[in-house]
């Protein structure tokens, strides 16, 4: 009997090594898989990072090429804006000086009348 007693005890033994082996199997399964989860979602959020970070870039760039074209506008505006300013002064001094220049020759052709004037008034005099 001493016999049977010992073989069902190293039965259990075995039974219970088993048994704590499969736990362990399964333990290391189930962190297996929750690593494999884990770096699945890091690779996930890294790539939705990435795609948040090249969506960002495309923004900016866009962004930074309207400021671009709004400011090349806006020199533009006031280029033409001095041009026209500068032109419309230009006429304006032109205008005064041919208002000059007509009223410099009224008053010369005044004087020359009155040379003549006054030489035909001497010739008819003496």
């Amino acid at each position: 009997m001493g016999s049977i007693c010992g073989k069902t005890q190293a039965a259990a033994k075995d039974t219970a090594q088993e048994e704590k082996d499969q736990v362990h199997k399964e333990s290391d399964k189930i962190v297996d898989e929750v690593k494999a989860k884990a770096t699945e979602q890091r690779h996930q959020l890294e790539q939705d990072g990435e795609a948040k970070r090249t969506e960002f870039q495309k923004d900016a760039d866009a962004k930074r090429h309207d400021l671009e074209k709004n400011l090349e506008a806006s020199a533009q505006k006031k280029q033409d804006e001095f041009e026209k300013e500068a032109h419309s002064r230009v006429d304006e001094v032109k205008k005064h000086a041919q208002a000059k220049e007509s009223e410099f020759e009224k008053h010369i052709q005044e004087e020359g009348q009155k040379i003549t004037d006054d030489a035909n008034h001497h010739i008819n005099s003496s």
